[in-house]
């Protein structure tokens, strides 16, 4: 059976995870990502689409978009296990670069691109008025706490 998409195998994600857990011993081993975070971004970046009112979903796996993520660290928790580490993930949308002469994927933020454009108004924000509605996700369960130590990932063993 062929590979979809960019699946590797089990063999290479160990070796990867194994080199990881080497050259990073103090840093973060995973993160667990929620899936309601994630259908926000695949939402915001036009993935999932809302089929009008039936509380029913369509998918664009065409859609050029895409999603970035940023290693971060919460000052707050770097006494922690998982030393505060975070991982920050935002839409994207292709845009074309005349100075690079490429296209590159450019951040969504606050509902523009790279933060660029009218601010958002906090009060029409979803978040409330002490917030804006950025587009930007923490998905911030780390490993520690939040490991799987039975996954061959976290363990190097099949």
């Amino acid at each position: 059976m062929g590979k979809k998409n960019n699946q590797i195998s089990l063999k290479k994600a160990i070796k990867w995870t194994e080199r990881w857990r080497e050259k990073c011993p103090n840093n973060c081993k995973a993160f667990s990502i929620p899936v309601q975070d994630m259908v926000a971004v695949l939402k915001e970046i036009g993935v999932i689409q809302e089929a009008g009112n039936t509380g029913l979903y369509v998918i664009d796996e065409k859609t050029p978009n895409g999603v970035r993520t940023y290693m971060a660290i919460d000052p707050a928790l770097e006494g922690e296990p998982g030393g505060g580490e975070k991982i920050i993930l935002v839409g994207t949308e292709p845009q074309i670069d005349f100075d690079q002469k490429k296209v590159v994927q450019r951040d969504i933020i606050n509902g523009k691109l790279d933060n660029k454009g009218p601010f958002v108004d906090p009060k029409n924000s979803l978040l409330g008025e002490d917030e804006i509605d950025t587009g930007i996700y923490d998905f911030s369960q780390p490993c520690p706490n939040f490991c799987d130590f039975e996954s061959p990932l976290a363990n190097g063993h099949i």
